[in-house]
């Protein structure tokens, strides 16, 4: 097994990663992984023979498929306190809607088609209720994030559910902090 190759093959695992996620190519995924093994068994065969092959080949299969475990698809839980009031009575889902809004991040807003939610937060005699996330993200950048849990409901049925920033919400002062490298 060549030596030398295990760098090519590293070197390319990287390379192909940052292209994947700086680019965003979604489900090109599979096939952005086979162009990068064989570009990279291409460039160490021409620097090293065909002895680097071996090494290039298990060197990249081994990082690309760390790199995956340790940084992609990461979920982590995150409790906001957050505001709830009903939005229209009718609407052609047949279900109250029910907005939620951060507590410390005035102006964004999560909102649900759920009558479950609405009984819930009806029968409780307080506006602000913790609300548990969870959240997907790729190399540290948020790439999704679903309710868990509001107070004491583990689950309920929603007919359509969506997420804004209205009126006073500062970009700069969200509930979902992007980070400098985050596209």
């Amino acid at each position: 097994m060549g030596k030398k190759g295990v760098w090519v093959g590293i070197s390319f695992a990287i390379i192909f990663y940052l292209a994947i996620f700086v680019l965003r190519l979604g489900w090109f995924v599979v096939p952005i992984f086979a162009i990068g093994l064989g570009l990279s068994l291409l460039f160490s065969f021409r620097l090293y023979g065909k002895s680097s092959l071996l090494g290039t080949a298990v060197a990249y299969a081994v990082f690309t498929s760390l790199i995956w475990v340790i940084f992609v698809d990461q979920k982590h839980t995150h409790t906001f306190l957050m505001t709830w009031n009903s939005g229209k009575e009718s609407n052609q889902f047949k279900e109250r809607e029910v907005i939620l809004e951060f507590a410390d991040f005035p102006g964004y807003q999560d909102g649900h088609y759920s009558n479950e939610l609405y009984d819930y937060l009806s029968s409780r005699s307080k506006d602000k209720i913790e609300v548990v996330f969870e959240i997907t993200s790729d190399f540290g950048c948020m790439r999704g994030y679903h309710i868990k849990r509001v107070g004491d409901l583990e689950t309920f049925k929603s007919a359509w559910g969506y997420s804004r920033v209205v009126g006073e919400g500062d970009p700069k002062h969200s509930p979902w902090p992007s980070r400098w490298w985050c596209p």
